[in-house]
C-alpha cells in the first residue's frame, strides 16, 4: 500500500523566556458553559514580521491553532505540583492574526489523566506580552457544545470515551464569532500576587524539557477516495495502515446531513472481525464537514462506516496525523541472521508507539499508563536507540513524586486513581536510577534524588524480617504474567512458604546494589556503605533457598517451585558468590525442562542473565517468540504470548537493548557512558554491525568471527575510553580499534 507523508515543520522552542514576568504571570483562565471543551481566541495585530513566542498549557489537555491550522498539542504528562508548560515559536507575517487554542476538560477522562480543573494559560514574550497573556489580552471563548462522549472504550480506557462530534471538529473548525464570551480568571497571575510568594492552587507550572513530539501527515490509500455514499444506504470500508501507528484522523466530508460516520480502530484485522476496536461517530449537518478526535488513536486498521439519511454523503478526504516521541536517534544493528532484521524493525516500532510527551507508556491501545516496572526495559531498550535521556528523567522525577511517606511507590502514576502500591515496582526504582546513572551521567541531577531514594530504600528496609530477607511485602507485588499465581504475584508455595520470596529478595538484593552505586558515584559513601552492608546480610540469607539436590534456586522456602526468574535474579545478583554453586545455578538455568517459564517482559532479565554467562545463543533460541510475531504480520511486539490482550507492549522491545548491549556487548563501564565496555557475543553468528548512540556521538561495532578469532573494528567517540573484551583478553584503547 502506498502513504504519501508530509512532514509538519513547527517552529517550536523549549524552555524559559518572557517579558513582563515568567509563565507564571499569566493567568489561568477558562469561560461559562457546559460543553467538554472550550476554544479560547485572541485576533491581533502584529506590526512587524516577527514571529510570536508563547508559553502554553491547559488542563486537561489543549490544542494550540495559528490561523486556523494546527501548531501543537499538550501538555506533556503532568501532574497539579508539577504542570508542564511548552514554548512555541510561530512565524508570523505583518497584519492581523488568529491565535485560538482548544481546551479540553468536561466528561469521563482517561484512566492516566490527572487534572486540577478546567483552565488554559498562555503568556506572550516580547512585544507580545500585553496582547497575547491570559489575563492581559483580549482572550474570548467559545463553548464546545457539538463534542460529547459515549458508547463503550473497548476496554481502551486510556483513550477516553468516544468522541461524538457534530457538525465539525473544534480542532478543524473554529466556531462562528457570535458563539464568543468573555472568559474568567480562575487563577490570578503570580507577578505581585504575595510579598511572601505563596502559591495559591492549583497549579505550580515549570516548562518541560522535552522535544515536540514526531509529527508527520499521511494519507488513506488512494483506492479508497473518494468515497460517494447514495442517500439510504450502508458502506462499510476496512482501511489497512500498512503498519502500527498512533495519530489523530482527519476525516473530511461534504452533504450527509442525517448521516452517521464511525471511524473504529484496531491493532488487527483479527481483532476486529472479533468487534475488539475503539470507535468514534461523526454526524455531518450537511455542507462540508472536518472531524477529528481530542485524544489520539491507533492501531494498524481502520474500519470507515457510513450510514445515509435523505441525503447522499461524499468522503472528500481522509488523513493522518502521526505522532509519538522522537525515539529513534540512530542506533543500528545488523547481523547475518535475516531473521533478527525483523526483529529489530517490529520492537524499534512497539517502542516508538508506546513513547508519547512525558511518559512511556505499557500500551498505546488499552490503557496508556506509565508502569514503572515496565518503563525499566522500555528506557533500556531505548538507550539502544538514541543517547536523549530526558524523557527517562521525566518519568524517574514523577515517580519520586508518587513516593508515599512510608517510601514505597505505586504501581502506576501519574493517573486518576493509581493501582494498589507495589514494594516489586518499588524495588525497581534504584535500578532503573542506577541506569540512568551510567548511560546518561547528569550527577547533580542524581544527587539532588537522593534524599528520595533514602526514603525508598529506608522504606523496603521496614520490611526485613529477622534474617534480614523481605516478607509481608505491600501492594500487587506483580512479578510476570508467568503460571504461578493469579495476576502476575509471585508467591511461595508449600506449608512453609507463607509471604516469603525468593524472587522478591533477590530482587532486593539488585536494588541494594544499585542504591549502593548510585550513592557512590553521587559523593555519598556513608549511604553507599549502609546499602552495601545490607546488601550482604540479604544475599547470605538469600542462601535458604538454595537447594543442592537440584543445583538451582527454588521459589520458596519449602523448596516447592522452581523458576526461570529465581536463578536469573541470582545470577545477575551474583548470589551466591561461589563459584561452584553458580556454574550449578547457570547450567541448571540452560538445560533444566522443569522450569516454570518467565514470559515476554521478563525475558529481559533472562536474556541478561544469558549474558552474563557468556550465553548469547540462548538469547538467539528465545527470540523465536519474537520471530513468531514477524512471521505472523505482527508490526510490534505483543504483550505474552498468543492470545494476548494487547498486540503492542513497550516491554516487549527489551531486544533492542540486548542487540547492542549482549550481542555486540556494548555496555557502559563508568557513569554517564564516559567509559565504554565492548564485550561480543556472537552465538551463532558470524557477522555483527551496530551503532550505539553515545552523548559524543556513536560507538561502532563492525566485527566478522570465524570460530575463536574475531576481525573488524571497534570505534568510540573523541574523547571516550573503552576497552575491547574478547577470549578473556581486555584491550584497552580510544579511538578506532582494528582487529586482524
Amino acid at each position: 500500500m502506498r502513504r504519501t507523508f508530509v512532514f509538519l515543520v513547527l517552529a517550536v522552542a523549549v524552555g524559559f523566556c518572557a517579558s513582563g514576568g515568567g509563565a507564571e504571570s499569566a493567568a489561568w483562565i477558562w469561560s461559562d458553559g457546559h460543553g467538554v471543551a472550550r476554544v479560547f481566541r485572541n485576533v491581533f495585530t502584529n506590526a512587524t514580521d516577527a514571529s510570536l513566542s508563547v508559553d502554553v498549557t491547559g488542563d486537561t489537555h489543549y490544542v494550540l491553532k495559528f490561523d486556523g491550522k494546527v501548531v501543537g498539542r499538550g501538555p506533556d504528562l503532568s501532574v497539579p505540583e508539577d504542570w508542564l508548560y511548552r514554548t512555541y515559536v510561530i512565524p508570523a507575517s505583518a497584519g492581523e492574526h488568529v491565535l485560538e487554542a482548544v481546551v479540553y476538560h468536561g466528561g469521563p477522562k482517561p484512566y492516566s489523566q490527572t487534572s486540577c480543573r478546567a483552565g488554559f494559560l498562555l503568556k506572550g514574550h516580547g512585544a507580545f506580552d500585553e496582547v497575547l497573556t491570559t489575563g492581559k489580552g483580549a482572550w474570548r471563548a467559545a463553548d464546545v457544545v457539538n463534542v460529547d462522549y459515549g458508547g463503550e472504550t473497548g476496554g481502551a480506557f486510556g483513550a477516553g470515551l468516544p468522541n461524538i462530534v457534530r457538525g465539525s471538529s473544534p480542532e478543524a473548525v473554529s466556531p462562528p464569532d457570535a458563539a464568543f464570551g468573555p472568559v474568567t480568571t480562575v487563577r490570578a497571575g503570580m507577578a505581585g500576587h504575595s510579598p511572601y510568594h505563596h502559591v495559591p492552587p492549583p497549579w505550580r507550572i515549570s516548562p518541560t524539557q522535552l522535544p515536540p513530539p514526531v509529527s508527520r501527515r499521511f494519507a488513506a490509500p488512494s483506492d479508497v477516495l473518494p468515497l460517494f455514499v447514495p442517500a439510504h444506504s450502508r458502506r462499510v470500508v476496512d482501511i489497512p495502515l500498512g503498519g502500527y501507528f498512533c495519530a489523530f484522523p482527519l476525516l473530511e466530508t461534504k452533504g450527509g446531513k442525517g448521516a452517521k460516520v464511525r471511524l473504529a480502530w484496531s491493532e488487527s484485522a483479527d481483532k476486529l472481525a472479533r468487534n475488539s476496536f475503539f470507535e468514534d461517530t461523526f454526524l455531518p449537518e450537511g455542507g462540508y464537514g472536518k472531524f477529528t478526535t481530542s485524544l489520539f488513536r491507533c492501531g494498524t486498521i481502520c474500519r470507515l462506516s457510513v450510514e445515509t439519511g435523505d441525503e447522499p454523503l461524499s468522503v472528500e478526504s481522509f488523513v493522518f496525523d502521526e505522532t509519538h516521541y522522537p525515539v529513534d536517534g540512530g542506533g543500528r544493528f545488523a547481523c547475518d541472521d535475516p531473521s533478527l532484521d525483523g526483529v529489530f524493525r517490529i520492537c524499534r516500532r512497539g517502542l516508538e508507539m508506546c513513547a508519547h510527551g512525558g511518559g512511556v507508556y505499557d500500551c498505546p491501545f488499552y490503557e496508556r499508563n506509565v508502569y514503572f516496572a515496565d518503563t525499566r526495559v522500555q528506557f533500556l531498550a531505548q538507550n539502544a536507540l538514541s543517547s536523549d535521556g530526558r524523557l527517562q528523567r521525566r518519568v524517574l522525577e514523577l515517580f519520586s513524586r508518587s513516593r508515599a511517606p512510608d517510601g514505597i511507590m505505586p504501581m502506576n502514576f501519574p493517573c486518576d486513581g493509581p493501582q494498589s502500591p507495589s514494594a516489586t515496582f518499588t524495588l525497581v526504582y534504584p535500578i532503573e536510577l542506577d541506569d540512568y546513572l551510567m548511560w546518561h551521567g547528569d550527577v547533580p541531577w542524581v544527587s539532588s534524588q537522593m534524599p528520595g531514594l533514602a526514603a525508598t530504600m529506608e522504606g523496603l528496609a521496614r520490611f526485613e524480617n529477622a534474617d534480614a530477607l523481605l516478607e509481608n511485602l505491600p501492594g500487587w507485588c506483580f512479578v510476570d504474567w508467568a503460571d504461578w499465581a493469579p495476576n502476575g504475584a509471585h508467591i511461595g508455595a508449600g506449608p512453609e512458604a507463607g509471604s516469603l520470596s525468593c524472587i522478591e529478595n533477590l530482587f532486593y538484593v539488585l536494588a541494594l546494589d544499585a542504591a549502593s552505586r548510585v550513592a557512590s558515584s553521587v559523593g555519598r559513601a556513608d549511604l553507599a556503605a549502609v546499602y552495601s552492608a545490607r546488601r550482604a546480610k540479604t544475599a547470605a540469607a538469600v542462601v535458604r533457598f538454595w537447594d543442592d539436590g537440584k543445583g538451582a534456586f527454588s521459589d520458596d522456602p519449602g523448596h516447592c517451585r522452581f523458576s526461570e526468574h529465581a536463578q536469573a535474579l541470582a545470577l545477575l545478583a551474583d548470589v551466591p558468590d561461589d563459584p561452584v554453586r553458580r556454574a550449578r545455578c547457570a547450567a541448571f538455568l540452560a538445560d533444566a525442562p522443569d522450569l516454570t517459564r518467565v514470559s515476554v517482559y521478563f525475558s529481559h532479565y533472562l536474556f541478561d542473565a544469558y549474558a552474563r554467562i557468556g550465553r548469547a545463543d540462548l538469547i538467539e533460541k528465545r527470540l523465536s517468540l519474537w520471530r513468531e510475531y514477524v512471521a505472523r504480520g505482527y508490526a510490534t511486539p505483543l504483550e505474552m504470548p498468543e492470545p494476548s490482550r494487547s498486540d503492542c507492549h513497550g516491554w516487549g522491545a527489551h531486544p533492542l537493548y540486548h542487540f547492542a548491549a549482549s550481542f555486540a556487548g556494548v555496555r557502559p563501564d563508568a557513569p554517564g557512558f564516559a567509559r565504554v565496555r565492548i564485550a561480543p557475543q556472537f552465538g551463532s553468528l558470524t557477522r555483527i554491525d551496530c551503532r550505539v548512540p553515545h552523548q559524543k556521538g556513536f560507538v561502532g561495532v563492525s566485527l566478522r568471527r570465524d570460530g575463536n578469532r574475531v576481525a573488524g573494528t571497534v570505534s568510540l567517540p573523541e574523547g571516550v575510553a573503552g576497552v575491547f573484551v574478547w577470549n578473556g583478553e581486555r584491550r584497552e584503547f580510544s579511538g578506532r580499534l582494528a582487529l586482524p
